[in-house]
């Protein structure tokens, strides 16, 4: 399954999950229905513009749709097999270090490149519906929170040092000095995959 395959089994997967019809995704989208169905078809190609706006359809966050992983499932993932789900080139990477859709517990890993010149977040997250660990592989993260309450947090995180993020809570990430920053994310996977449908396998 490629990757346009594997969002178009997800946004599928996901819109039944949520109980919606094409026409729902479509009014809140503007796409139609026609589109849409093609899409999860995996007859048309999407831009990632189309995917976020789907996953807004769904309340949820681009990066968390694509760190589901709906492809199949493998134990051993070797460093150059790592599925990159975001890359803006000088600013942000994101790798999966699991691979598989059944797996309940996932990881990946956020590289964040220096930028002296701007003071915009490289990522700004909307709330997950899982809680997530961070834990600082080198380099310096900057790492602001916001809790469901409205209180802004923030942290400079240096190697060896760990966060927990709560579920519902918006967080924003930076890399602090002139060197990159690496980060180990671990989270729970949302339910998605009935485990007992050998046709998921």
């Amino acid at each position: 399954m490629n990757k346009v395959e594997m969002i178009g089994s997800g946004i599928k997967l996901l819109r039944k999950q949520k109980n919606m019809t094409l026409a729902d995704v479509a009014e809140a989208t503007g796409f139609s229905i026609s589109y849409l169905s093609k899409i999860e078809r995996n007859q048309g190609s999407i831009t990632i513009d189309a995917v976020a706006k789907i996953c807004s359809a769904f309340d949820m966050d681009i990066i968390e749709f694509l760190r589901m992983d709906f492809g199949k499932d493998k134990l051993l993932v070797r460093r150059d097999e790592r599925k990159v789900i975001l890359n803006k080139e000088g600013i942000i990477k994101y790798e999966l270090v699991t691979n598989g859709h059944l797996k309940k517990l996932k990881g990946l890993i956020v590289t964040l490149w220096p930028d002296n010149n701007s003071k915009n977040f490289a990522r700004v997250a909307q709330p997950h519906t899982t809680d997530e660990l961070a834990f600082i592989l080198e380099g310096e993260m900057i790492l602001v929170t916001v809790d469901k309450y409205g209180k802004t947090t923030q942290n400079l995180l240096r190697p060896g040092d760990s966060y927990y993020v709560y579920a519902g809570e918006k967080h924003a990430l930076k890399c602090h000095g002139d060197k990159p920053c690496r980060s180990l994310w671990s989270y729970i996977s949302p339910p998605c995959f009935s485990e007992d449908d050998p046709t998921q396998h």
